[in-house]
């Protein structure tokens, strides 16, 4: 096109504070190619950088990605033009804007009951669990449409699983269970994280491990350069409340309270280093309960802990509500977005979709700082 009279009409950006590189013409031809990410309510820049990304190339077309390098430009641009004082953020609309905004990550944790193909491994008291295709479908559908970014999943048999449930067409690239636990165990402790997540393996908490009993899953995630330590727990079950040395003496009971005491140490040495750490899972014990012996020596080991308890119980079990829980402590304790955490409710079966599991998920949001 001539650069005459019409296109400089066309180009001028006068009456603004700073004159843009885009026309309203040529935004109006971009915007019907910008979709929101899969998630929703994500700030539109941020998908651009960092762990997004995989999500939007996944879920956005070419014409997507085009529109937002043109975001991007325009935004380089108009620094470049803006004056010295506004460049480093000084000017007259306020204090300088932080050089890296805080971004919201969702957790999510769920034991997904017997998630195996496996069959023949599967008891007769959890032959419901025995999933059918349609099932099998579903049940990645809810997996996936928790939107969560760091998922700690239980009972599951092992990455494969794991890599079915939360695909890398979803946006996931990183799948790690134990290194301890057997080849042949198939209720597994998994996490989960989205692509562009750098995470750091930890030896496994082994020593609660043995038997018919998991190892915790440790590891370290890299969220915008600030780490988070993080365990996966599968506790032993049947000792939902109560004492932990209970009259008549309870097998469950016991094991339960052998593995206590290496929490508490893992606990203690988190608190030690002063270091941002959450530890989620199934803990098969309703924590919340008043006076509970778990919680009461997890909290010696840090004052400070914070307890997200799952409370909802829409399709699952009476007794399972409660025993899935998020504990945050360290700087991690303050990052909890207000109102943020939920159980999700399971769908209900119908015809040939069965029960997707006993437990429902429970959920947060993240924002460190």
């Amino acid at each position: 096109m001539a650069w005459t009279a019409e296109p400089r009409r066309a180009a001028d950006g006068g009456g603004l504070r700073y004159p843009p590189d885009r026309t309203d013409a040529e935004w109006a031809l971009v915007a019907p190619m910008i979709r929101l990410a899969m998630h929703g309510v994500r700030q539109l820049l941020s998908l651009g950088m960092g762990r997004d990304h995989q999500a939007l190339r996944h879920h956005t077309g070419r014409g997507a990605l085009l529109a937002l390098l043109l975001v991007l430009s325009s935004c380089a641009s108009d620094i470049q033009q803006a004056p010295v004082g506004a460049q480093a953020g000084m000017s007259d609309a306020g204090p300088p804007a932080p050089s890296n905004p805080a971004r919201d990550y969702v957790v999510a944790t769920w034991n997904v009951a017997w998630a195996t193909r496996r069959s023949d491994t599967i008891p007769p008291t959890a032959r419901e669990f025995v999933r059918s295709p349609a099932t099998w479908r579903r049940t990645q559908d809810f997996a996936i449409g928790l939107g969560a970014d760091i998922v700690a999943l239980q009972e599951v048999d092992g990455v494969p699983i794991a890599r079915l449930l939360l695909p890398p067409s979803a946006g996931f690239g990183g799948w790690r269970t134990t290194a301890t636990d057997g080849p042949n165990e198939t209720q597994r402790v998994v996490l989960v994280t989205r692509s562009g997540i750098p995470v750091q393996v930890q030896p496994d908490v082994s020593s609660i491990g043995g038997g018919f009993l998991r190892s915790g899953l440790d590891s370290t995630i890299m969220l915008d350069a600030r780490p988070l330590r993080v365990l996966v727990l599968h506790l032993k079950a049947f000792c939902n409340r109560g004492q932990l040395t209970p009259t008549p003496p309870s097998g469950d009971c016991e094991q339960l309270a052998r593995q206590v005491p290496h929490i508490v140490a893992w606990i203690e040495a988190r608190r030690a280093e002063g270091t941002a750490y959450m530890v989620l899972g199934d803990f098969n014990r309703e924590l919340g309960e008043s006076g509970d012996e778990v919680w009461r020596a997890f909290r010696q080991a840090d004052p400070e802990l914070r307890l997200i308890q799952q409370r909802e119980t829409g399709n699952c079990p009476a007794g399972n509500g409660g025993i899935d829980n998020i504990l945050l402590g360290g700087p991690a304790a303050g990052w909890v977005v207000a109102g943020s955490q939920r159980g999700i409710p399971l769908p209900a079966p119908s015809g040939a979709i069965g029960l997707l599991s006993d437990h429902c998920p429970l959920r947060l949001t993240l924002r460190p700082r």
